[in-house]
C-alpha cells in the first residue's frame, strides 16, 4: 500500500531495498497519484508488466460527498484513469510489485 501523495522517487527506492519494483517513468519528483492512475509508463518494465496504472489492485479513496470508501469494482476502473477526479480523491492504493 503506497500514500498517494508520495513521489515516484521515494516509491521506488523502498521497493528497491527490497528487491522489488513497479513499472514507473522516469521523473521520480512526480506524485504517485497523478503518474500511477492516469498511466504510468516505463520504457522497460511496461513491455512486460503492463503500465502502472494496470498494476493498481485496490485502494482508498475519500467521495466528493466526503464518505471514505474502496477502490474496487467500478471505482478501481475510474481511478485508473477513467475520470476519478470528477468524484473523489485517492488517499492509497495497493501495487502489484516484480522482482527487479
Amino acid at each position: 500500500v503506497a500514500e498517494t501523495g508520495a513521489n515516484l522517487g521515494m516509491l521506488m527506492h523502498k521497493l528497491h531495498e527490497v528487491n522489488r519494483s513497479a513499472p514507473h517513468g522516469d521523473a521520480m519528483a512526480v506524485g504517485l497519484g497523478g503518474h500511477g492512475l492516469h498511466g504510468g509508463w516505463d520504457a522497460l518494465m511496461s513491455r512486460q508488466y503492463g503500465l502502472l496504472t494496470q498494476n493498481i489492485v485496490g485502494g482508498e479513496a475519500v467521495l466528493w460527498n466526503g464518505e471514505a470508501t474502496s477502490l474496487t469494482g467500478d471505482l478501481l476502473f475510474l481511478a485508473r484513469g477513467g475520470g476519478f477526479e470528477d468524484i473523489g480523491i485517492a488517499v492509497n492504493v495497493r501495487i502489484v510489485t516484480w522482482p527487479r
